[in-house]
């Protein structure tokens, strides 16, 4: 067999170098983010038995995440998405979900608007790069992520927030203009 050139070897060595470089900096980066990622799993199991428990009393309550926040509430969602009708009807009015680290699948959305007995909101803010590459990290192969654009589903409604959050780091100031904005709170 003939021997590889010298420029294939070297194109070779540098696409294993840059994948190399790109696994490490995943790693780094998946660090804090893994641990409060996988934090806030746990704690939608905990509110998903919380809820199953009637922790919250009988009347149905409405969930509203932000970032891992919203990861908690998909995750408790997804939860009582598995359970039998007859233990997770009526536990949930409704649901918004701000720049959600959470994938935009419509079948997984519509398995979890099953157990919403009102509006499923999806407020995403396209722009937001931090989210994008942190997504990115543990979610290689999903399509898209929700908290950058809108989920293609009639069972969900999708809003472009952009307007009320002026940076990544605002979204907790934008929660109740949000919120208005989709009439989940009154107006002043």
């Amino acid at each position: 067999g003939q021997q590889p050139s010298n420029g294939a070897l070297e194109t070779a060595a540098a696409l294993a170098q840059a994948a190399t470089t790109q696994a490490a900096a995943a790693l780094a980066l998946r660090g804090p983010w893994g641990a409060c990622y996988d934090a806030a799993k746990a704690a939608g199991a905990a509110l998903a038995q919380t809820l199953r428990r009637r922790g919250c009393g009988s009347r149905p309550v409405t969930l509203l995440g932000v970032s891992l926040g919203a990861r908690v509430v998909w995750q408790c969602l997804e939860i009582l998405a598995a359970l039998p009708a007859e233990e997770s009807n009526g536990l949930i009015a409704d649901v918004l979900l701000l720049a959600a680290p959470v994938t935009n699948n419509p079948s997984r959305w519509e398995r979890v608007g099953r157990v919403v007995a009102g509006r499923l909101i999806n407020a995403y803010v396209p722009g937001d790069t931090q989210l994008g590459v942190l997504y990115r990290i543990d979610h290689l192969t999903s399509k898209g992520c929700c908290g950058l654009e809108p989920v293609e589903s009639d069972r969900v409604e999708s809003i472009d927030a952009s307007e009320h959050v002026l940076g990544e780091f605002s979204y907790h100031f934008a929660v109740p203009a949000v919120a208005e904005a989709v009439g989940l709170l009154p107006s002043p």
